[in-house]
């Protein structure tokens, strides 16, 4: 009836397989949306520390307060409304096998990368053994496809869009130093005299090259040498020197070495808590993906003002936020024909039972019976 496969520190978790009768059972009840258990309020939270010597990350215990119990029943609130709701993803069967999961959590949720749609609850983690310090929101599978994918979640049935804090990190800095920086200010620029703006070619290496720089408190990041060529550097530290140049009212090369890339992470996650409450207790599901946010299309305008409004109110600085729409399934980047898609993170076995209709794989995917389980049985519409 099941198939084992043992994990170990390197394989990671064990792995259960279905097999005969009850694999059968499964492939003809089909892959659907079904309540899930609500997480343990004690493991809604977790502070988590790092060995200095081995690297190792370890829990240590939360110490409750007032503060950490309100945060829990905001935690709880939130997890509620997102067990209610679908979150899908508008793609064929075809296309789902092209997804690769990925890793976006900081490297503190030792959870797996595998995508598990029934993963919809979150919690919160802190770092260094601190409750402000990290504190950001995981485990939601959202979180671990790439950005071009999520602009085919569907909220519900319903179309998405993700709105995102532009340079949040920096201007977090700026906030938090008193300092005004203007909002019509690249935070990306490093005093090019050629830049282009959003679409110059320089600002994607830039931008994760200052994402990674504020949590290198070692200096020890480095970008390759082709995108030191591209950025008209010649070593890492002149490229290191035009950042701290760029940025020198705020002293940046101080704060980044104190740690303030966990600082900024535990203040870009208070905003984040504040905004999914509010949504939240209207039961209107909001999906966080750290310093970005999905909500469903209408709901654009409200989330935009939300989140200029609560910036400015716990920080006392000024921000900005951008738009990104969800684009529909014939929009799915097209198909690698030199790479092998025959693995898929939702359970394949079910998948191959489904593709059947060819020549309308919306219709009859995966996902479509999924979202349909839900509307049948547990939407309110």
């Amino acid at each position: 009836m099941l198939e084992e496969q043992l994990g170990n520190e390197i394989k990671g978790y064990s792995r259960y397989r279905a097999s005969g009768d009850l694999k059968d059972y499964f492939e003809g009840l089909g892959f659907i949306w079904m309540p899930i258990k609500p997480i343990a309020r004690e493991q809604l939270i977790i502070v988590r520390d790092k060995n200095r010597k081995t690297n190792k990350s370890f829990r240590v215990p939360l110490i409750s307060n007032d503060k950490i119990e309100e945060e829990l029943d905001q935690l709880e609130t939130i997890n509620a409304c997102l067990r209610r709701h679908c979150f899908s993803l508008n793609l064929s069967n075809d296309n789902l096998r092209q997804i690769e999961a990925k890793d976006y959590d900081d490297g503190l949720d030792d959870q797996s990368t595998d995508i598990n749609f029934y993963r919809t609850q979150l919690v919160r983690i802190y770092a260094r053994g601190q409750t402000n310090k990290g504190g950001r929101f995981y485990r939601g599978w959202w979180q671990h496809v790439p950005s071009n994918v999520r602009r085919h979640i569907l909220i519900d049935g319903k179309k998405t869009v993700e709105i995102d804090y532009s340079g949040m990190s920096m201007r977090l800095l700026y906030a938090s130093e008193g300092v005004d920086l203007d909002l019509n200010t690249d935070v990306y620029n490093l005093g090019f005299d050629d830049w282009m703006g959003e679409t110059d070619p320089r600002r994607p290496i830039i931008k994760t090259y200052v994402n990674a720089v504020f949590n290198d408190e070692n200096e020890t990041y480095r970008v390759s040498p082709k995108d030191l060529k591209l950025l008209g550097v010649s070593n890492q530290q002149e490229l290191r020197d035009k950042l701290y140049k760029a940025h020198d009212r705020v002293n940046l090369r101080d704060r980044i070495t104190s740690g303030w890339g966990l600082e900024s992470q535990y203040l870009d996650s208070e905003i984040a808590l504040q905004l999914m409450y509010q949504f939240a207790i209207h039961d209107d599901p909001l999906l966080p993906v750290h310093d970005s946010f999905i909500t469903k299309k209408g709901h654009e305008l409200y989330l935009q003002q939300l989140m200029l409004d609560t910036f400015e109110r716990l920080t006392r600085g000024k921000t900005r936020v951008d738009v990104t729409p969800s684009v529909p399934n014939e929009g799915f980047r097209e198909k690698d024909k030199k790479k092998d898609y025959s693995k898929i993170y939702v359970g394949e076995e079910i998948l191959d039972a489904l593709e059947t209709h060819k020549e309308n794989l919306i219709t009859h995917s995966f996902m479509a019976n999924y979202l349909q389980s839900w509307k049948k049985d547990y939407s309110k519409e």
